[in-house]
C-alpha cells in the first residue's frame, strides 16, 4: 500500500468545523482588540507632532480616496439609438475638453452604448413579430 488515500476520499471525512478559525488568527484578533486604543492614541499622537507618516496613515482611514463621484454633464435625452450616440460624441467632448476623466468617460459611454444594443434588441423583436405575423396569415 502506497499510504496514500483512494481518490475522492478524504483523510479527514468530517473535515474542519464550519465558522472555525485558525487559531493564530483568533489569538492575533484578541491582541488587537486590547491593544487597539493605545496604538490608535499613539498614532494621534504622533501625527499632532508632525509625523507626516502617521498624519497620511490616519488620514487615507478616515477619508479613503472615492471610487466614482458624481459626474455632471449635459447629454441629451435617450430616447433612440441616435440620441445615445450622440450622448457618446460629447462624452467625447467632455473628456477632450477636460470635464470628463477618461476612466468616467469611459463609464459613461458604455452605460449609452447598452442602451444602444437595448434600442437594437427592441428593433430586432419588433422586426421579428412582423415577421412571425406574415408566416401566420394565409
Amino acid at each position: 500500500m502506497s499510504g496514500k488515500f483512494k481518490p475522492g476520499t478524504s483523510g479527514n471525512p468530517k473535515g474542519r468545523p464550519k465558522g472555525s478559525r485558525n487559531k493564530v488568527s483568533v489569538e492575533l484578533d484578541a491582541l488587537a482588540e486590547q491593544t487597539a486604543p493605545y496604538v490608535l492614541k499613539a498614532a494621534i499622537k504622533s501625527a499632532l507632532a508632525g509625523d507626516v507618516a502617521a498624519q497620511k496613515l490616519i488620514l487615507e482611514r478616515l477619508w479613503p480616496a472615492r471610487k466614482g463621484r458624481p459626474v455632471r454633464i449635459n447629454l441629451p435625452t435617450v430616447e433612440t439609438a441616435a440620441d445615445a450616440a450622440n450622448g457618446i460624441n460629447r462624452v467625447i467632448a467632455a473628456i477632450a475638453e477636460g470635464e470628463l476623466s477618461p476612466e468616467e468617460g469611459a463609464a459613461l459611454a458604455g452605460i449609452l452604448e447598452r442602451r444602444i444594443q437595448h434600442f437594437e434588441l427592441l428593433e430586432h423583436e419588433a422586426r421579428l413579430a412582423k415577421l412571425e405575423q406574415r408566416e401566420e396569415q394565409p
